[in-house]
């Protein structure tokens, strides 16, 4: 939710800049948490890679957020955007000690396992709070009003939840940062 706040306020270059410290803080919090050490090649990779997004963000062509924004919304959208770059950063370092820690092994298996159990608590919550708020009602109309069709707009959420856990396990596997 924070980096969609953050994209809502935020041009895509600054959005992008932003989200590009996630990098700096896995370092820091693989340093502390995980005992992790900082070498060079690590170093490197971090200032690399942050270059890259600043090249983005100097981009002047990206889209801004439609109508103007206010001064307290862009900084709601900054410090959104921060703040979710060091919660998922936060995030991978506590399921890596999770793992060198409470399980003791890292398998698929139990990756596969940690990833369920996490969705079904996201879910559940996510559930909820769709019918505490009466979104629910909402469905139908954005299910009709989708230009591609109801199945296409069914199939857009059924490979969205696919393909974000097939991420999250390969997080959890140090396959992607």
């Amino acid at each position: 939710m924070l980096y969609s706040v953050g994209l809502l306020y935020l041009s895509a270059s600054t959005y992008s800049l932003i989200c590009a410290t996630q990098l700096a803080f896995n370092a820091v919090f693989s340093f502390l948490i995980n005992s992790q050490k900082l070498t060079p090649l690590i170093l490197n990779s971090v200032i690399i890679l942050s270059l890259s997004a600043a090249l983005i963000a100097v981009n002047d062509e990206s889209e801004g957020p439609s109508g103007s924004v206010s001064k307290g919304k862009f900084l709601l959208g900054f410090l959104s955007t921060l703040g979710a770059s060091a919660l998922y950063s936060l995030l991978l370092s506590l399921m890596q000690l999770s793992f060198q820690k409470v399980i003791k092994k890292e398998s698929f298996g139990v990756v596969l396992e940690m990833q369920i159990y996490t969705s079904l608590v996201a879910t559940l919550v996510s559930t909820v709070g769709l019918f505490a708020s009466g979104e629910w009602k909402t469905f139908h109309h954005e299910m009709v009003s989708f230009d591609r069709g109801r199945a296409s707009y069914v199939l857009t959420l059924v490979w969205i939840a696919v393909t974000w856990q097939v991420y999250m396990c390969c997080c959890c596997f140090g396959i992607f940062p």
